[in-house]
């Protein structure tokens, strides 16, 4: 199911919640409540611009309501529809900040490792990105093992761990062909030691071997070959 379509469930839950508002908090419920509705109607008519600008007047009108920070996530969910992952990233983060015990929390983190997975770049530029997104979802797993959104969230895991291990894998073979053996140890080291179940971690045994035996380690170099070989040799 896709974002749009899980969003339109929670919904409902939302919205019984946004409706308890305290009776000291000098907001007209019915404005505040048909705006959302509004928002609601355009957001499931793809018209997430539109649904946005109301979200956003229900911020400015009603900042300290239960319906705004509702509309928060929503908002997220509209801004994740039409590319604007960072926006997305931040106004959930906003929204985990303010309300930690959401009937629906598991989502709105769920919505944060999408919107930030998005944001990876490409292998050869910064991985930081990419090794907190690997954070946040190993996170999600701990936290909700039983949330409908586990299986999308560790699909994205091991596409992630391949991520960060490619880019270790590909950072310490520039350092073997430049001859820096020992920087190039450390990088493997970190891939072999941290991303076990990675595609390149066969690979990382291998040239681990190679790279002890570059500079003159028969013995650990050795240790790799066998671990190679299996248990048998």
């Amino acid at each position: 199911m896709s974002l749009r379509g899980v969003f339109f469930v929670l919904f409902t839950v939302l919205a019984v919640f946004s409706g308890s508002v305290h009776a000291d908090e000098a907001i007209d419920e019915g404005g505040v409540h048909g705006l959302y509705d509004r928002a609601t109607v355009l957001f499931e008519k793809k018209k997430y611009k539109d649904a946005i600008a109301i979200l956003n007047k229900i911020e400015a009108l009603y900042p300290f309501s239960q319906v705004a920070i509702d509309g928060s996530l929503m908002s997220a969910e509209a801004n994740y529809e039409l590319g604007n992952y960072r926006e997305a990233a931040t106004l959930v983060e906003g929204y985990i900040g303010i309300y930690p015990n959401s009937p629906v929390i598991d989502y709105a983190y769920y919505i944060r490792i999408a919107s930030k997975y998005m944001l990876v770049p490409d292998l050869g530029l910064d991985d930081s990105i990419a090794k907190e997104v690997l954070e946040y979802a190993v996170e999600f797993v701990k936290m909700f093992p039983e949330s409908e959104y586990l299986a999308p969230v560790q699909e994205k895991l091991g596409h992630l761990r391949n991520h960060v291990a490619a880019k270790e894998f590909l950072t310490g073979r520039f350092y073997m062909k430049r001859g820096e053996y020992i920087a190039a140890i450390k990088r493997f080291s970190t891939l072999v030691r941290e991303y076990p179940d990675s595609a390149y971690f066969q690979e990382g045994m291998y040239r681990l071997s190679e790279a002890y035996s570059a500079i003159g380690d028969k013995d650990t170099a050795s240790v790799y070959t066998n671990m190679l070989a299996g248990p048998e040799a």
